[in-house]
């Protein structure tokens, strides 16, 4: 049979074994989560044609504001992956 001061003590215990564990899951969360707050830059080499990019050489300061630029990225970035012929492979190194 349990006493008074026995029950506290389980309660005592089990308190601080499940704020261990959820100690344990919080660090663990946070440092899985972690690289979803970081950033990756790349340096892209990319053409400005007049063509791509849809002015030409007597446009204003407007129109080479709204030229379509994401078109040259994606230019680029086929330029420089060139070997990659479906997007949903992957390249093991």
């Amino acid at each position: 049979m349990l006493k008074k001061g026995d029950f506290a003590y389980m309660v005592l215990r089990l308190s601080l074994i499940s704020i261990a564990f959820l100690l344990t899951l919080l660090v663990n969360v946070s440092f899985n989560g972690l690289p979803a707050f970081q950033q990756t830059y790349i340096n892209l080499e990319a053409n400005l044609d007049e063509d791509i990019l849809g002015v030409t050489s007597n446009s204003n300061d407007k129109e080479f504001l709204q030229g379509s630029y994401s078109k040259a990225i994606k230019a680029s970035l086929k330029m420089l992956f060139s070997n990659v012929k479906d997007r949903g492979r992957t390249i093991k190194h």
